[in-house]
């Protein structure tokens, strides 16, 4: 399983960092942690849809603009395909 999930922190982290360098490190991996879980329920196809929602509303509470966490949530999505 941390195997699997690292990476796709990791990845989330990197995109965070890189789109929004003024965001708290502790603060991104915390929001992440929520949308990761989030895209894991299974109510939807492979997390689309939920990941980007939670993406929104997660990053948008450490101060990441809506417009911004889309883009980082379809960015990971299609690098998990």
């Amino acid at each position: 399983s941390v195997l699997v999930q690292a990476p796709m922190m990791a990845a989330y982290i990197v995109i965070i960092t890189t789109l929004s360098p003024q965001t708290p490190l502790l603060a991104a991996f915390a929001a992440t942690a929520v949308v990761m879980f989030a895209a894991s329920i299974p109510i939807s196809f492979a997390g689309w849809g939920i990941r980007e929602i939670s993406a929104v509303v997660a990053l948008g509470a450490i101060g990441i603009g809506a417009a911004d966490a889309l883009v980082i949530a379809v960015t990971v999505g299609l690098g998990a395909l």
